[in-house]
């Protein structure tokens, strides 16, 4: 009986595209809701750019990390919810196979360092977001469950494209898994 058939899992907002038509058309709506200050449909815009047409372009990443910032700050979105988006994007991107770094990252052309620089700079903000987020709340069960992940993700990352709030977290994630520190 359709009556008390279970509903279908609803997608994470954040994977929802805003609207349809080419990259560049949903650039524009991006920054419509940088103006508006829309967290959430920055999200949305920075999620389906990246997946059409790469992190490193019309600035996926941006809309991804200053939407959250938003929507965390104005919207008060609560921890389980930005816990899952979090654990999404780092997932996600964890799952991605890391595009190729230049031997020499500052004589490379720039189009041969961007994806690199995008993707290593993503994943170290997801996972280092993450983990200050899970050590705020206090929640053991996600901060055991990610050092090990984040760890890994971060010491496989060119230095060069971590921020220090990431090379930081790396040096802390050593200590308690009580592996050598890859960046100290």
């Amino acid at each position: 009986m359709a009556l008390f058939r279970k509903r279908a899992a609803q997608s994470e907002f954040w994977r929802v595209p805003p609207m349809t038509g080419p990259p560049e058309t949903l650039y524009q709506r991006g920054i419509m809701a940088v103006t508006s200050g829309d967290g959430p449909m920055m999200m949305r815009a920075g999620w389906t750019l990246w997946h059409m047409s790469g992190m490193e372009n019309f600035q996926a990443f941006n809309f991804l990390t200053d939407g959250y910032d938003s929507w965390k700050g104005k919207d008060a979105a609560p921890y389980s919810e930005r816990l899952r988006f979090l654990q999404d994007l780092f997932g996600t991107l964890e799952e991605q196979p890391s595009p190729p770094v230049p031997p020499d990252i500052y004589n490379a052309p720039p189009e041969s360092v961007q994806a690199a620089a995008a993707y290593f700079c993503a994943l170290a903000w997801a996972g280092s977001q993450l983990w200050t987020e899970a050590d705020a709340a206090n929640d053991a069960e996600t901060m055991g469950g990610y050092e090990a992940r984040i760890y890994r993700a971060l010491a496989s990352s060119h230095r060069d494209f971590l921020p220090p709030r990431s090379i930081e977290i790396a040096g802390l994630l050593a200590a308690r898994l009580g592996v050598d520190n890859p960046f100290g």
